[in-house]
């Protein structure tokens, strides 16, 4: 497991973050073209993920559906590579598990309840326990992601911007057609590194950058705004 530090700013200081990372000692670079980050959130009936993630709880997982491209909720198609991933939380520790789907034509335009007995079909009997309680596919997001990394590939850094949420459709899960979806004006700096590096890390540098360190959860701000 590796540890993750967030930072949240506004979008017109992203430049002197972006300066700021790549300039500190531990010589962060570009490591990957810009790509969007799509994804689909299951949560249970009562929310038990968001409540989960909205009190911190020191041991929590969430499950969704995960797939890239060019353009925000892109169009989905068989040949498209749909990660489905349990992202699961241990204090300040996080680990993946992660199960690649090729969806056919007919699952492509289901609706939800289809879809969800579909994945349990389709999964690895060893994800079933972290999705027994996930019926609801509660939450789509959809945001641009800029990826560093050190030489040693210890020390990782995503910046996140063009942040999207969407109400999803229970019709046909897969659409985002005419959604309704809502927009947020900062951006969010993550960095992953090993335990044993973690006091060095908060030696980076943001001065005259406003930014704040602190948890932050795209799922919980997500929900909050497609319920307010």
């Amino acid at each position: 497991m590796r540890q993750e530090k967030k930072y949240t700013f506004s979008l017109g200081n992203l430049s002197n973050v972006r300066k700021s990372i790549q300039d500190s000692r531990y010589a962060i670079s570009k490591s990957y073209n810009n790509r969007y980050v799509n994804s689909i959130y299951l949560d249970s009936f009562n929310s038990l993920n968001y409540e989960e993630n909205l009190t911190g709880l020191s041991k929590r997982s969430k499950a969704r559906l995960r797939w890239y491209s060019d353009s925000p909720f892109s169009k989905i198609s068989r040949s498209t590579d749909i990660f489905f991933e349990i992202k699961i939380r241990t204090n300040l520790f996080g680990d993946k598990l992660i199960h690649k789907i090729n969806f056919p034509d007919d699952s492509i335009s289901c609706d939800s309840i289809s879809m969800m007995n579909y994945l349990r079909q389709t999964l690895p009997v060893s994800f079933l326990p972290y999705i027994d309680h996930c019926s609801i596919f509660s939450l789509g997001v959809s945001y641009e992601r800029e990826y560093y990394e050190t030489f040693t590939k210890k020390i990782r850094a995503t910046i996140d911007k063009n942040i999207k949420f969407a109400r999803l459709n229970n019709f046909e899960v897969l659409n985002f057609k005419q959604l309704e979806t809502y927009k947020v004006e900062y951006g969010i700096l993550e960095l992953k590194f090993p335990q044993n590096i973690y006091n060095e890390i908060g030696n980076i540098k943001f001065d005259g950058v406003e930014i704040t360190s602190g948890r932050h959860s795209k799922y919980t701000v997500g929900l909050n705004l497609i319920n307010k």
